[in-house]
């Protein structure tokens, strides 16, 4: 079942998006080591990893990969033109490998 938050979400940010063609720049290993969560979010994943006996990472591991795909699922949603659809869906997986490589 899709997560109609993340969906709907994403959908939107799409239907106002600015497309550009430049390529972002993979973010630094510094930016990433550095996220955060807020102490909110820390304490829903705390209570719900200790009730659902999953480690804490392996909990926002879930979370974050399903919710990605969510956020997938909303983009895509935005192009009423199943051409333009199958475009950025092309456009997105072929950058997910590009940065893999970079890994």
């Amino acid at each position: 079942m899709k997560n109609k938050h993340t969906f709907l979400k994403f959908k939107e940010l799409t239907e106002n998006a600015l497309f550009c063609d430049e390529v972002c720049q993979k973010p630094p290993l510094t930016q990433v080591s550095n996220f955060r969560v807020e102490n909110a979010e820390h304490c829903r994943l705390t209570a719900l990893s200790e009730i659902l006996n999953i480690p804490y990472y392996e909990l926002l591991t879930i979370l974050i990969s399903n919710a990605l795909g969510d956020a997938h699922e909303g983009f895509l949603s935005a192009f009423c033109n199943h051409n333009e659809r199958d475009i950025y869906n092309q456009k997105l997986k072929l950058r997910v490998k590009e940065l893999l490589s970079l890994s």
